[in-house]
């Protein structure tokens, strides 16, 4: 009969863990008022690339690869990996719709580039603002994951 393992110690040793690094607090961009109806913000503080993706009620993605929509969607800031990764800033993406179609959307996070750190997860701030209305929400994301639904929020029929 074999004895059990205690505190994961048989076998090989284990990786050690990599770190996690922690959401961004809402940023002082955030009170700087918005343009339009619907602005969304991504925020964060690792030296990482992530990306935001809002969905629309059309059904229509806005992102980095389609930075306009045809109902009036923009990508209004995209950060990449940063070409010093010095000390933590809150790093921002940011979509905005100047006349917001009512309906359901849908904002996802995509990690596609750790850009050189060995980070195992990192923790994002969604912001979501609604004809002065805030919604918020915390997700995480580990590399070359997606989170399809990180937030979701409607706008109303005027």
């Amino acid at each position: 009969m074999l004895a059990g393992c205690v505190l994961g110690a048989c076998g090989a040793a284990k990786e050690k863990p990599r770190p996690v690094a922690p959401a961004a607090p809402p940023s002082d961009v955030l009170r700087e008022r918005a343009e339009g109806e619907v602005r969304v913000v991504l925020l964060w503080s690792a030296p990482v690339d992530l990306d935001v993706f809002v969905t629309d009620p059309r059904q229509e993605t806005v992102y980095f690869g389609n930075s306009r929509s045809g109902s009036g969607g923009k990508l209004t800031r995209d950060a990449r990996c940063p070409k010093d990764p010095g000390p933590a800033e809150v790093r921002m993406e940011s979509v905005s719709f100047r006349k917001a179609s009512p309906g359901h959307y849908r904002v996802g996070v995509d990690f596609p580039n750790p850009c050189g750190t060995d980070f195992e997860e990192v923790e994002c701030r969604i912001v979501a603002e609604v004809r002065g209305q805030r919604f918020e929400g915390i997700a995480k994301v580990k590399p070359k994951d997606f989170r399809y639904q990180a937030l979701e929020f409607d706008v109303p029929e005027r």
